[in-house]
């Protein structure tokens, strides 16, 4: 799959009126390799197809050109350049190459006249490096006036404009290959970048820091086992956007944090595993607090929208059933500056425009209310943190796609070519989720990062990687957390605490990170600092005088987030299943593994389980729940862990378990009931599923020959010959299942309830509305001669709704922390299948009782 880095950025302006700023230099570069990535330039042999969103639909009685095929750039391949023609604004779909799927796409909004310039940033962090400059200053520019409805204030990072110098090259150095400005560290220290650009000079701060030096500042807050550190599940807590002032503060979250994990039922099994994880903190200080917020925010309030609210804002403003602000715009695009219209004329204008998937029905007056709302005319100065984390989006950080080449329309008709157009150039307003926290591209070289990649010589990996304990002798550990492609027990499990007011959190970094913001506000303040050039727009945020930690929700962030860490996915429903879901998500003729079967073990799509092969073409919404992947998972009533590799003794297969623990293998030896034996096969991302059934790595037809309960080893003979002998190394699963009434392994799914999802090849919801987002539990239908448990939603089987989807994909249950990791009481806890994966991984030692303690079951059924 084919990704791919459009530069200068995706939200790039020209003017008319310079010879400076009327032609800009471009580059479309393809991600090659691993970190540190190649980035193999393209341009030169890609395209583009061009749509003005704002121009008027013609008349098809009184077509009257321009219309919206009409192009203000003219984009030479060969010279890698971009030249202003006239003022207005394009969509701009880039593609790589004919025969490659990957494409991109940009706005480039043309204006008049540029009228002056500043950094957006008073100081900036960047990484001592031999060879990449990874800081990107962000630079903003105010331009003319212009009746289009062009943007005043744009984005001009990396667009060759501005001349940068630094102070001190024995610092830092300006890296300018392709006119990006970034800096390269050459020693730490600090030092000043200068600015000169239409006769306007500015300067900003430099911080240099080698992040790759050993640093001895890892602190055990929970140490279990340090001298098998390689072997446990070790948490790592960071600290982003804490002063050195506010150590103390970020030691308390983290105690805190910690103590609720580790005791509270609302996040097990962490508790029953304790014993196999380490817990450790690091602290280094930022110069900021609060991080970089990469959307612009609403700088004036209506009566459906508040000041300050990220741009497009998410959560509703209206009744149930109508769009969301975001929503609308991406079925319809930013708001033109000084927009007026109301909304039975925006949505004539809307209905004539050949929009994707676009329902009146979903738009009132409200929601076209905050839409209107939705500008800025200023971006917010970036803030100067260790790590350099960001929240939400910006406009010019797009990523690229993948989809089959679409042919250019041959006029602005309302054809089938001119809507599939429209459909891809409109991608460019789907922005990333605000309340999502990434590593900023602009404190990150993209040879070191790529969205969805683990990244592992990024600077946050390389300052993990650093980390040695306080204390002598200073143990190196931080390598336990750094990703090298195969599996490790610590991998994902660092919580970036970060001290931030905005409601986010993550997990980012191909799951090797969460970020966990300590506050959830949804709006925030901000001014524009006072300057004697009036085309001068720096907008500031007004920090505030406390920011409150709510300990009880980063408890419950951190929680769900170290789920995905144990690949598990997100069960919660944001987005509704539209009619082309299962084409352009669940074709099984594309080879590429979809997003929910392909990363997560408690996800299902129809592509994984249907009854009819011919789903995609007659709409059939049947599933075979045999090909449920966590139907597999076995109840266990007698589990141990080895202790060490399997062994042959006098034809006996020995294995050694703790010796506590032996005589409980002792009491069942008189039994005679068949003992399983299961390797832990984890991949490198951390999925378990589906379950290995070769005999290397799951032995069945054991019985119990003897146990040494003082030694702590359990003999086992076979009912067939083990040769050659088998060898299963420490921590594999020692178990006896629970078996049916026919003496079958029993389920994790109750006999009845697969029994129901057979007959009936349907999901359990008693509620099938795929129309809407349900943001709660789901309920089971009633199954004949079947009590569920007390609390129905926490029944295991199938349910219809997760994957952040309405429809198509699927959970286990009716609720789990992956769904609503903030609810009340059972609604905020893992579900039994996610418990019983992150047991398996750390401890399947503990399935006993696990099964024991929390098993859904009604006693009225046993």
């Amino acid at each position: 799959m084919a990704v791919l880095r459009l530069f200068p950025h995706c939200d790039m302006h020209l003017a008319l009126g310079n010879a400076a700023t009327k032609t800009i230099d471009f580059r479309l570069f393809r991600y090659l390799g691993a970190s540190p990535f190649t980035l193999s330039d393209v341009t030169s042999t890609s395209s583009a197809q061009i749509l003005a969103p704002h121009n008027p639909v013609p008349d098809p009685h009184n077509p009257v050109p321009p219309d919206r095929l009409e192009s203000f750039v003219t984009i030479d391949f060969s010279a890698k350049t971009i030249t202003a023609t006239k003022v207005g604004t394009n969509l701009v779909i880039f593609r790589e190459p004919a025969g490659d799927d990957g494409y991109i796409v940009a706005r480039i909004q043309v204006h008049q006249d540029a009228q002056a310039w500043w950094f957006g940033n008073r100081n900036i962090t960047t990484a001592v490096d031999t060879a990449l400059g990874h800081s990107q200053p962000s630079i903003y520019a105010m331009f003319s006036n212009d009746p289009t409805g062009t943007d005043r204030v744009g984005d001009i990072t990396g667009h060759g404009f501005v001349t940068l110098t630094s102070s001190d090259p024995a610092k830092f150095v300006v890296t300018n290959s392709n006119k990006e400005g970034r800096l390269r560290g050459v020693a730490e220290g600090h030092a000043t970048l200068n600015g000169s650009f239409l006769g306007i000079n500015d300067s900003m701060g430099v911080d240099v820091v080698d992040y790759s030096k050993p640093r001895d500042i890892l602190v055990p807050v929970r140490a279990a086992d340090l001298a098998n550190a390689a072997k446990r599940h070790n948490m790592l807590f960071l600290a982003e956007g804490f002063k050195a002032t506010d150590e103390a503060k970020f030691d308390q979250i983290v105690t805190e944090v910690t103590n609720d994990l580790f005791s509270k039922p609302r996040h097990e099994p962490f508790a029953t595993l304790s014993p196999s994880f380490n817990v450790f903190k690091a602290f280094m200080p930022s110069n900021d607090r609060l991080i970089t917020c990469g959307f612009q925010v609403a700088d004036a309030a209506v009566p459906s929208l508040a000041k300050g609210t990220p741009i497009p804002f998410e959560d509703a403003v209206s009744d149930k059933g109508m769009y969301t602000v975001a929503q609308l715009v991406a079925h319809v695009g930013l708001p033109m500056r000084g927009e007026t219209r109301g909304a039975p004329d925006l949505k004539l204008l809307w209905k004539s425009q050949s929009l994707d998937n676009f329902e009146e029905t979903k738009v009132d007056p409200k929601v076209v209310e905050a839409w209107k709302n939705s500008h800025a005319l200023g971006f917010l100065e970036a803030r100067d943190t260790f790590l350099g984390m960001r929240v939400g989006s910006r406009w010019a950080d797009k990523s690229s796609a993948v989809g089959p080449a679409i042919t250019t329309p041959a006029a602005d008709d309302g054809s089938a070519t001119l809507k599939a157009l429209v459909k891809r150039a409109y991608e460019f307003y789907k922005l990333g989720v605000a309340r999502s926290v990434s590593l900023d591209g602009r404190r990150h070289p993209p040879e070191l990062q790529l969205q969805g990649n683990e990244s592992p010589t990024n600077t946050v990996m390389n300052f993990v990687n650093s980390l040695r304990i306080k204390d002598p002798p200073h143990t190196a550990l931080g390598s336990n957390w750094v990703p090298t492609g195969t599996f490790k027990p610590s991998r994902g499990l660092i919580a970036m605490i970060i001290n931030e007011t905005m409601d986010g959190g993550t997990n980012l970094n191909d799951h090797t990170i969460t970020a966990n913001n300590v506050a959830s506000e949804t709006a925030l303040s901000a001014s524009y600092v006072a300057d004697a050039n009036a085309n001068i727009k720096r907008l500031r945020r007004d920090e505030p005088a406390d920011i409150n930690p709510d300990v009880t929700s980063i408890t419950n962030t951190v929680a769900h987030e170290f789920g995905h860490s144990f690949a598990l996915g997100d069960e919660y429903e944001e987005f509704i299943e539209y009619p082309t879901f299962r084409n352009d998500f669940l074709d099984p003729a594309d080879t590429r593994p979809n997003q929910f079967d392909g990363n997560f073990d408690n996800i299902a799509s129809l592509e994984a389980i249907f009854n009819d092969p011919s789903y995609l073409t007659n709409n059939s919404r049947k599933i075979d729940p045999n090909k449920i992947k966590w139907r597999a998972l076995p109840r266990i009533k007698l589990s141990a862990k080895s202790t060490a590799a399997s062994q042959m003794n006098a034809g006996k297969l020995e294995i050694a378990i703790d010796p506590r623990e032996a005589n409980a293998w002792e009491a069942a030896r008189p039994a005679g009931e068949e003992v399983h034996l299961r390797r832990i096969v984890v991949q490198p991302s951390g999925r378990q599923l589906p379950l290995s059934t070769v005999d290397a790595d799951h032995l069945t037809g054991l019985k119990i020959d003897s146990v040494d309960v003082p030694g702590g080893k359990v003999a086992l003979s076979s009912s067939s010959p083990l040769a050659p002998p088998p060898n299963f190394p420490e921590g594999s699963s020692l178990f006896i299942p629970y078996r049916t009434s026919s003496g079958t392994v029993l389920s994790i799914i109750e006999e009845k309830v697969f029994a129901e999802l057979a007959s009936s090849k349907d999901p359990l919801n008693k509620d099938p509305d795929t129309a809407n987002p349900n943001d709660g539990p789901d309920f089971p239908r009633e199954i004949g001669d079947f009590k569920p448990p007390c609390q129905s939603s926490r029944l295991i089987g199938l349910f219809e709704g997760g994957g952040r989807w309405t429809g198509l994909v699927y959970r286990p249950s009716g609720t789990c922390k992956m769904r609503t990791s903030g609810g009340a009481d059972e609604n905020g806890e893992f579900c039994h299948v996610c418990k019983w994966l992150i047991t398996q991984r750390v401890d399947a030692g503990k399935h006993q009782e696990i099964d024991r303690k929390f098993y859904p079951k009604a006693k009225k059924n046993e």
